[in-house]
Parts: C-alpha cells; sequence; structure tokens
C-alpha cells in the first residue's frame, strides 16, 4: 500500500500563502524622509537607506509583504530632500563667506591699523572728507582709550558659527545703537581683554568701492563689555579737524570763527567746542549730526533750524551756519 505524502500540494493545485501584509519598515522611511523637510533634512538620508533595506526584503518576502511602491517613494523624497536642503547650505554659506570676505574682513583690517599704529594704511578706509579731518591725534587717542579696558584688537571672531554666536553674546552692548541711523553696523570683536563692539558708521547712499560690500567709512567707534564707548572721530574728546587757512591775523571766510559756514555735502566742522556735519542721502534730503551723537536731523530747504545758538538752512546745495 503506497502511504501518501504529507507534503504533496493540496489537490486541485493550489499552494498555501500565507496574508499579505503592507511593510512597517517602508512606512517608517516615507515618514523620516517627509520629516526631513522640516527638520533641515537631517532624518531625509536615514528615510532614504530604510526604503532602500525595506525594498530588498519586500523582494525576499515571497509575496508575505507589500508596500514596493511606498519603499521607492521613501527613497525619492529622502535624496530629494537632501539635495534640496544641500544646496541650500551650499548658497548660504558662500554668502556669508563672500560677506566675510568683502564686508566684515575690511573694518576688521582698518582696526588692525589701527590697533598697530598705522593710521596712513588706516586712511584708506575711510571717506574723502573723514580722511581730511583724521589727524594722528585722533587715531592714537582712539587706540589708547579702548586698549586701556579691552587690550589689543585680536580680529572678529572665525568661522561661520562663531561669529554669529558671538552676537548674542555682546547683543547687551549694541543696544545703544537701536533706533538710530542705518549707516552704523555693530559687530563683534575679539580683544585681549574680552569681546566688545566694533561698530562701523559709513556715509549714507554711498557705494561700496575696491571690490568690497562694504561702502568707505565716515567714523568708527568701539563699545566695551562695561558699555563704555570709544568713538575716533569725537569733537568732544578733543578731535580737531585742519584749521582753515587766514590771513593778518582775520578770520577766514566761511571758518567758525568768521560767524558763518558754508559745508558742503559729507564735511564738518567744529563751532565753540561742538561738531556739525553736514550729509545728503541717495534720495536728495539733507541731514545734519551735531556733537557725538549718532541721530541725524533732517533739514530741508526754506526750513532752517536753530541750534546752540546758531542759525542753520540749506542754499544753493549747502548748509549755512550763522551765528544768532
Amino acid at each position: 500500500m503506497t502511504q501518501a505524502n504529507p507534503y504533496s500540494p493540496l489537490p486541485g493545485g493550489d499552494v498555501f500563502v500565507t496574508d499579505q501584509r503592507t511593510s512597517v519598515l517602508a512606512i517608517v522611511a516615507l515618514v523620516l524622509s517627509i520629516v526631513g523637510v522640516c527638520l533641515v533634512g537631517v532624518t531625509a538620508p536615514i528615510g532614504a537607506v530604510l526604503g532602500i533595506v525595506a525594498l530588498v526584503l519586500i523582494a525576499n518576502s515571497g509575496g508575505r509583504l507589500r508596500g514596493r511602491g511606498i519603499a521607492i517613494s521613501a527613497i525619492v523624497v529622502g535624496l530629494l530632500v537632501v539635495a534640496i536642503w544641500a544646496a541650500l547650505a551650499a548658497t548660504i554659506f558662500k554668502g556669508m563667506s563672500m560677506f566675510t570676505n568683502k564686508f566684515v574682513q575690511p573694518a576688521v583690517t582698518t582696526v588692525q591699523d589701527i590697533d598697530a599704529g598705522n593710521f596712513t594704511n588706516a586712511r584708506a578706509a575711510f571717506t574723502p572728507e573723514a580722511t581730511a579731518r583724521l589727524t594722528d591725534a585722533d587715531f592714537e587717542r582712539f587706540r589708547t582709550s579702548y586698549q586701556a579696558e579691552l587690550g589689543a584688537y585680536k580680529g572678529a571672531p572665525q568661522g561661520f558659527f562663531n561669529f554669529w554666536a558671538a552676537y548674542g553674546q555682546v547683543g547687551p552692548l549694541m543696544q545703544q545703537f537701536q533706533g538710530g541711523t542705518q549707516d552704523v553696523f555693530p559687530m563683534p570683536g575679539e580683544f585681549e581683554k574680552g569681546m566688545g563692539v566694533v561698530a562701523v558708521q559709513m556715509k549714507a547712499g554711498s557705494a561700496p568701492t575696491g571690490g568690497n560690500l562694504m561702502p568707505p567709512m565716515v567714523n568708527l567707534m568701539i563699545v566695551g563689555p562695561s558699555g563704555k564707548k570709544w568713538t575716533l572721530w569725537d569733537p568732544a574728546a578733543g578731535s580737531t579737524a585742519p584749521p582753515s587757512p587766514a590771513s593778518d591775523g582775520a578770520p577766514a571766510p566761511g571758518s567758525p570763527a568768521s560767524g558763518r559756514i558754508e559745508l558742503t555735502p559729507g564735511s564738518s566742522t567744529r563751532i565753540d567746542g561742538w561738531s556739525v556735519a553736514y550729509e545728503t542721502d541717495a534720495e536728495g534730503k539733507h541731514w545734519i549730526r551735531l556733537g557725538d551723537s549718532q541721530e541725524r536731523l533732517r533739514i530741508d530747504e526754506g526750513a532752517p533750524l536753530d541750534q546752540n545758538g546758531y542759525s542753520m538752512r540749506i542754499e544753493n546745495g549747502k548748509l549755512i551756519v550763522e551765528k544768532k
């Protein structure tokens, strides 16, 4: 008598197949790839790798696993998210590198020249008007003052993340520039005795020169950890502009002693111990600065201002200052 084979197929040729189920790994892979869009692409590569693993397991499951489309989607989405974030990161780093080299570095070099006593080199970063009024005594007073508290200037924090992280460290010191003019740019600076702020004041409406992104400077300020501020062009501290020529001991026309002063855009002078500077912007508006203040006062033609016993008005594109 022949014994039946217990492993033979069932009558009719049917083969027993277990129920299919969707691959959990494929689902997890797709979720991680999609979440990578919001998480700077961190989970996207993991999702892509798990998608490949899920695809292999599905192929070798003998039909027990399904979800091949989900696994493929996880791979495609993961790789796409990685590519997008990589391109975005490369663009940001390139932009920051250009900003550092073309904007921050010129300011750093200028402060380093001042710190080392190379005043001639430092003048090259300033406007012609600022260069004409700045003396070696101004540079020396400025350098001696900030070094007494901060020590020598070392430069800006190195590296993308270190530079921007330093803003959080010196943030409170920058509050004194809030509400001021938009032509003052503060940045963190490293000194021998700690962190400080280097604030560059640029000429309003002027274009960058020499392949840099930073326009020429009109002034420079440094703030120490104590909150004390030192200003390069600071009439209150004894800055002096080159004297106006005179003859026979008489006041030169347009000099403070004559009682009438004419200033062209970008120029400044001292009157009775206080300073006045005249500027125009790209829109043709007229502005004056008084003393050591970083605030600008707008002055319009036909609308004179009275300040410190002097009358100021715009006449034929010049600022006329006359003693009352």
